[in-house]
């Protein structure tokens, strides 16, 4: 099997997109969990601390990723621990009553399902691999492979 490097058009604006986003989910952590705090007449303030805390930890990442994690690496890890935070502001949340703020938590929380898993395909190198079957080719959510037979010239 031989691979070669390749640069998909487009996925460089993806990558900087990422630390805009983490900026926009910790604001949305900071606003929410006080929402929530205020809702709750300012009691419990354990959850709303560890909420506050994971956004701070997202608003640095978000504006310092370049920095310090050029690779992504903490990039999948931290979007889990925003789907958790989220998940469980939503479930807190849903005890205030308030449709429009659970509602809200629990979209976000499915948006970082979504980032996690997108985001982590946008992160990793892209190679076209020459294996026995055809050539794989890298795609922005799954490979594609093209056979063998349906190839008359190859050019690299």
């Amino acid at each position: 099997m031989y691979s070669i490097a390749v640069k998909i058009e487009g996925i460089e604006s993806r990558r900087r997109s990422a630390a805009v986003l983490h900026v926009v989910i910790g604001f949305f952590l900071i606003f929410s969990a006080a929402n929530y705090y205020r809702f709750n007449n300012f009691k419990n303030v354990l959850p709303v601390a560890l909420i506050l805390l994971i956004a701070s930890v997202s608003l640095f990442y978000g504006f310092f990723r370049r920095r310090m994690d050029l690779s992504a690496h903490y990039n999948y890890w931290l979007r889990l621990v925003q789907l958790i935070s989220f998940t469980v502001l939503g479930f807190l949340t849903l005890s205030t009553g308030r449709a429009n703020d659970y509602i809200g938590v629990f979209v976000f929380a499915a948006l970082c399902i979504v980032l996690m898993f997108s985001e982590k395909r946008i992160f990793t190198d892209t190679s076209v691999y020459f294996i026995d079957e055809g050539i794989k080719i890298p795609g922005y959510y799954r490979d594609h492979l093209v056979n063998w037979k349906d190839i008359s010239e190859l050019i690299v």
